[in-house]
């Protein structure tokens, strides 16, 4: 029974020492260390070497292994163990920190002032040029440190197969790290925003999601998707849509998101004004002439449209709707609304000399002299529908 309990109480001791880590090592192993290294195994002062002693001397740290090879030299002022996720060691040097992986490899020099680990993303490093990335699982450097901030989101690193935000000199780019290890978007553009929305594109093509993108007083939209496109744009929304900004002399597409019938509107490079065009797939339709501020689409079933110059508002009718789309109303209102009236007819209200009119919006003409103060105050009478349904 004695020898029973015995043999119990050394199990225990050696279930205790492992629980905490504690490197069970002999005498002679100790004194081979301070023979080879003069130096001496440390106890409880790490979580753990895998495949060796941590060992110090003088006031340095390094690792020997099972057989008294020296892996990691003798030379740190610490030597740390981290395995939340991926498992390395993390190794400082003054004010300067490096990396060995699990096999006791150094795979990052101690040069780096911080590496801060982003799990499967991999590992933010800062020197003194910039912050970049590295991958302990790829076992490679992802991005050099020459930027100035890495920004990961989770959820759309995850939505979007590893994408995340660079910077450098206030310009942002997007680098996709999940096994891809390219760049979708240079670090060029003052902004990009992922939109979660349904969009078609020129050649009808559907997506669920764009990106839009700014540089410049120049906004852009992208629907790559980048398992299958990596499209890097520097202008337009894709290769096509750069040759129809050629062609039309034009530096900003923006698309109809609503229709997605291939109804597109673009800005003249040089005079900034925007118009609004129909591809047709062999030839571009002008629907709207570039000479606007800014243009709005055209509703679904709504035979008119509005356009803007230097904050007032005009009418311009769509061409399915009967001859070429002309305008009817040039820029003169204050305000406006498009009204949706009985029997499914539209209407259109505007503010003149701060009097609120209705407007028959085939003609430009108003139906009533009759002028309202307000636009709550606007009764709608049969007098008032637009000419158009006349026909």
């Amino acid at each position: 029974m004695m020898f029973l309990k015995n043999n119990k109480s050394i199990l225990v001791i050696i279930i205790i020492l492992f629980s905490i880590n504690i490197s069970v090592y002999s005498q002679d192993d100790s004194l081979i260390i301070k023979e080879k290294y003069n130096a001496y195994i440390v106890e409880n002062e790490d979580e753990g070497i895998d495949g060796g002693y941590l060992v110090k001397k003088g006031k340095k740290y390094g690792v020997v292994d099972y057989d008294y090879n020296l892996k990691i030299p003798i030379k740190y002022n610490s030597i740390k163990y981290c395995g939340d996720y991926n498992e390395y060691y993390l190794v400082n040097r003054k004010k300067y920190f490096g990396v060995y992986n699990i096999d006791l490899e150094e795979k990052l020099k101690c040069k780096y002032l911080r590496i801060i680990d982003k799990e499967n993303v991999g590992m933010e490093i800062k020197s003194k040029k910039g912050v970049g990335l590295y991958s302990l699982y790829y076992n490679k450097m992802l991005l050099e440190d020459i930027y100035d901030s890495i920004v990961v989101d989770e959820e759309r690193y995850y939505d979007t197969d590893g994408e995340i935000l660079v910077y450098k000199d206030n310009k942002v780019g997007i680098f996709v790290a999940e096994g891809h290890d390219k760049f979708l978007f240079k670090v060029e553009w003052d902004s990009i925003k992922v939109c979660y929305d349904e969009i078609n594109d020129i050649e009808g093509n559907y997506y669920d999601y764009y990106y839009l993108l700014k540089r410049n007083d120049s906004i852009f939209y992208f629907t790559g998707d980048h398992n299958n496109n990596y499209q890097i744009i520097t202008e337009g929304y894709s290769n096509a849509n750069t040759k129809r900004m050629t062609q039309l002399k034009a530096d900003t597409i923006a698309l109809d998101g609503n229709n997605g019938d291939g109804l597109f509107k673009a800005r003249n490079s040089d005079t900034k004004k925007w118009g609004m065009y129909q591809d047709y797939g062999d030839s571009i339709h002008i629907v709207i002439p570039a000479d606007y501020d800014s243009v709005y689409y055209f509703g679904w079933n709504y035979p008119y449209t509005t356009v803007f110059n230097e904050g007032l508002v005009g009418i311009y009718l769509w061409d399915w709707y009967g001859d070429d789309s002309t305008y009817t109303s040039d820029c003169i209102y204050e305000d406006y609304k498009r009204v949706n009236g009985p029997n499914e007819r539209k209407y259109f209200a505007g503010k003149i000399n701060g009097k609120w009119y209705w407007i028959d919006w085939y003609t430009g003409k108003k139906t009533r002299d009759l002028g309202y103060d307000t636009y709550d105050d606007m009764k709608l009478y049969p007098i008032d529908r637009s000419s158009f349904y006349d026909f």
